[in-house]
Order: structure tokens, then C-alpha cells, then sequence
């Protein structure tokens, strides 16, 4: 008689649990009422609430149910955090699997990656066929005497040095060439080996005399913009030269770009581009005039990484959605911002170093220690790096956006900000002090999630994502307002 009794409670016991393990169901993530404005704000609210608290899969189903045929675009943000957060591990696998064998970090991951649109460029076949070898399937050449080639191509093409790094084999020298298209453009790049040392030669922004500008170290980027997509989509591949020449892959890559490149297309800076950095030689007018160009090229707006399906479910390539961006402040806030804030980091600057990828330039930027030198309002509005790295057209300085690529635009080449004059003194602090800002905000950034909120839940954007607004120019407004993803 007690076995039977206890039988029972133990089966009252567990009954109550299942009946309370369905109770979640029953307040579940509900759809949103209507697609008025305040309703599908509440919804993001609550959807972001629980993504926030780990229910991942909840939230993603609630997504599927309640949007079959795709999330406005003011949730898009919440709904990619939650897909990448099933697969907490797919960034370092999706790296990984960029590697090559040779590699230290290569895997064959175990999950199936498939790119969500199609390849823009299938084969060698899809480059001009100057590019392809003859009888040689899956092979590629850079043609000799490109230079004059491209300009006969109305392409545009460059064989310069770089200030940084610009490649992955090590060579200061590059040869860019660029194909715009109606429906896509076409980047490739090799890196020429150099005769000299380069120490030798570190101040003339050419080449040295003699190198073969179609031959290549190792390694030939391919990057392409699609234009027929929406948003444009890049697609990334390092194509490898075994010995017999570039063999083509389909293979793309993303993960492996981002710690130098905030979009798939990256501004070039060579040495002796519009300003003389040390010792440097100046290029040509014309040759500056052709990297201006190039640049402007590479300026497409709401460009993507592209997206990966991972067991059916899409996940971004890229950067974090949750990341946190260098240059961002609470809008009206100015803990880090005010006079007294900016002279406090500006007080800890340091000497800055910054080495190119031969570690043969070096560059060096001491502070003068003279205090009236430093301008706070000046460093104040050069910090709101989200004005116009906002991912419109340039992207987000995120987390994972190495430091000494900061480094490099603000001291180096002097880029950054656009139109700045800032002494060397008002540009160290101005490093120092973005550094200062980032860590200062890191809690603020994770307990309310700014992220998730950069689009405005408005009626117009309701249903699939409508195409992207043209970008703002001359925006001026105050920090951390402009944090809008689009």
C-alpha cells in the first residue's frame, strides 16, 4: 500500500512538472497584434528580452512563425544575433574553414556550409579571358604588361607599395587591377616580390625597376561586388599558387578578411598617396588620381558579406551583429566626450609605433608633451566614428576590427576622420582616447543592447526588407544618434 502511494506522489510530481514544462509554450513569443509602429517596437522588445536571456530557439521559431515571408527589417538585427547564437561556435569554424591546409587552425568543419545566393563568379570562365591559361582548365594568370592592358580594357589598374600590410604574402608591392561591370566589378590583386631590401628602397611608392608585375608571390585576391542582389553582395576568395599557377576555388572567405576590413571592399593607401608620411616620395598626379578613383569605386552602398545556411537556417557572414563599435557613445552623453573627460586621456597618451607587414617601415609618433597643443572640442568631434562608419557604406569599427588598423588611418595615413585637421599631438590623444571611450562603455553596450535597435519599426518597412535608403550626406548629427544600421 505505501509502494502504491509513493508510486503516486511520484507520479502527481511528475505530472505537475510536465504540465509546468508546457506552461512557457503557453507564454511563448506571440506574434505581434498588427504592424503598427508601437506593436512591433513591443515585439522587438520582447523578442530581444528573451534572446537576450538564451532562449535562442524560441525566438527563432517565433521569427518563422510569425514572418514566413521575412522579418521587417527593423527586427533583422535581433533575428541574425539569435541564428548565430544557435551556433556558438560556427564563427571559428566559418574561419577555420577559410584556412588552407597548410594553416595553423585548418579543419574540415563538421557543419555543412552553403552559400545562401549563388556564386557571382562560378568559374575562371566568368574573369575576362585575359586572365585564363589556355588548355589549362581551373588555372589563372595575371597577363603580362597589365598595366597597359587595363588601361586598353578602360579597367582600372595600379602597381604601387603600400604603407601597411595589403596582401597576404608579405610584399610590400601589390598590383591592383579593377573591372567595373553593370552587373558586378571585379578586384584582383598580387603581391610582386621585391629585389632590393625594402629598407632600401622603403620611400619610393613604385615598385622597384625590374620586378615582374604579372608575377606574383603566392596568394590572388579575388573580391566581387554583385550588383543584382540586395543589399550588393562581396564574395571573397584567396586564390593559392601551388607551383603550377593560381588555381581557382570556390571556396570563399570572410572571416579571415575582417580584422582589417570593416566592408569586403577596403580603401588602398599607398606610399606617397596625398601626403609625404616620414621620408616618403609623392606619386604621380596622375597615379593619385587613379587610387582616388579606385577608392570611389569601392564606396557601394549597404554592401554585405553575404550569408551562410547552416542546417537550414541563414546565418551572416562577417562581424558580430552585436558587436561593439569603436567611436560610440549613448547619444547626449558626455562622460567621455566633455573637456574634462578628453583632457584625461589625453593625459595618459603614450608613444604610438606602428610597423608595415616587412617590419622594415617604422613609423613612430611621440607625444610633444606641450598640453596647449591639444584641442578638446576638435578630438570631441572626431570621435563619433559611427557618423559615417555605419555600415550604409562604410562599415562598423567592431570588436573584432584589429586596433592597429585604427591605429594606422588615424596616424599613418592621416584618412581619418575626413577632413580633419588635427595636429600629431590632437591624433595620438584621439587614439588613446577612442580606446579609453570603447572600454569605458563596454557594460553600458551589453545591458542595452543598441544593436537591436538601429532601424525604426515604421509601417513602410513592414514585410521583407525594403531596399536601402540613399546614404545622408553632410550628416551632423550629435553622438551616438547616427547608430543606424541599414
Amino acid at each position: 500500500m505505501k509502494i502504491i502511494k509513493i508510486l503516486g506522489i511520484i507520479i502527481f510530481i511528475f505530472s505537475s512538472r510536465l504540465l509546468r514544462a508546457d506552461e512557457p509554450h503557453a507564454a511563448s513569443l506571440k506574434c505581434p497584434e498588427s504592424q503598427a509602429d508601437d506593436d512591433m517596437d513591443s515585439w522587438r522588445s520582447a523578442a530581444l528580452e528573451k534572446a537576450l536571456g538564451g532562449k535562442y530557439g524560441e525566438v527563432s521559431d517565433a521569427f518563422k512563425n510569425c514572418f514566413p515571408q521575412g522579418a521587417p527589417r527593423c527586427l533583422k538585427a535581433v533575428e541574425e544575433y539569435v541564428e548565430m547564437k544557435k551556433y556558438p561556435d560556427l564563427n571559428s569554424n566559418l574561419y577555420k574553414s577559410e584556412l588552407r591546409p597548410a594553416q595553423i587552425g585548418y579543419i574540415e568543419t563538421p557543419l555543412k556550409l552553403e552559400p545562401v545566393t549563388p556564386l557571382t563568379l562560378q568559374s575562371e570562365k566568368d574573369l575576362p579571358k585575359e586572365f585564363t591559361v589556355e588548355g589549362k582548365p581551373g588555372l589563372i594568370r595575371f597577363p603580362p604588361n597589365i598595366l597597359k592592358l587595363a588601361k586598353a580594357k578602360a579597367w582600372k589598374a595600379l602597381a604601387y607599395k603600400t604603407r601597411s600590410s595589403g596582401g597576404f604574402d608579405q610584399s610590400p608591392n601589390l598590383v591592383l587591377v579593377a573591372i567595373p561591370g553593370r552587373d558586378k566589378d571585379i578586384y584582383l590583386q598580387i603581391s610582386p616580390n621585391y629585389i632590393a631590401p625594402m629598407v632600401e628602397t622603403a620611400n619610393d611608392p613604385y615598385p622597384e625597376a625590374g620586378v615582374d608585375l604579372s608575377k606574383g608571390l603566392k596568394t590572388l585576391t579575388i573580391i566581387t561586388v554583385d550588383k543584382r542582389k540586395s543589399p550588393p553582395e562581396g564574395q571573397m576568395r584567396e586564390i593559392v599558387d601551388y607551383g603550377d599557377g593560381y588555381k581557382w576555388t570556390n571556396k570563399l572567405s570572410s572571416q579571415t578578411f575582417i580584422g582589417c576590413h570593416t566592408k569586403p571592399l577596403c580603401a588602398i593607401s599607398p606610399s606617397g598617396y596625398l601626403i609625404n608620411q616620414g621620408n616618403e616620395k609623392r606619386m604621380k598626379p596622375e597615379d593619385e588620381k587613379s587610387v582616388q578613383e579606385i577608392n570611389d569605386m569601392m564606396l557601394v552602398e549597404g554592401l554585405s558579406w553575404g550569408a551562410v545556411s547552416v542546417d537550414g537556417h541563414e546565418v551572416q557572414r562577417g562581424p558580430y551583429v552585436d558587436s561593439q563599435p569603436y567611436g560610440w557613445s549613448p547619444a547626449n552623453s558626455e562622460e567621455t566626450r566633455s573637456p574634462e573627460a578628453i583632457k584625461q586621456c589625453a593625459q595618459s597618451q603614450r608613444p604610438i609605433a606602428y610597423s608595415d607587414v616587412t617590419q622594415d617601415l617604422n613609423y613612430k609618433f611621440q607625444p610633444s608633451g606641450d598640453p596647449t597643443r591639444i584641442n578638446a572640442k576638435h578630438i570631441a568631434n572626431a570621435m563619433n566614428c559611427i557618423q559615417c562608419h555605419n555600415s550604409k557604406i562604410r562599415g562598423f569599427l567592431h570588436d573584432q576590427f584589429q586596433e592597429s588598423e585604427i591605429k594606422f588611418k588615424i596616424l599613418v595615413d592621416k584618412s581619418m576622420p575626413p577632413g580633419a585637421e588635427l595636429n600629431d599631438d590632437e591624433r595620438i590623444a584621439l587614439y588613446n582616447c577612442l580606446i579609453a571611450e570603447k572600454d569605458h562603455w563596454s557594460e553600458t553596450w551589453i545591458k542595452t543592447a543598441p544593436w537591436a535597435k538601429r532601424e525604426n519599426c515604421q509601417s513602410a518597412s513592414i514585410g521583407r526588407p525594403n531596399p536601402y535608403p540613399r546614404a545622408r550626406k553632410n550628416n551632423s548629427t550629435p553622438a551616438g544618434a547616427s547608430d543606424t544600421r541599414h
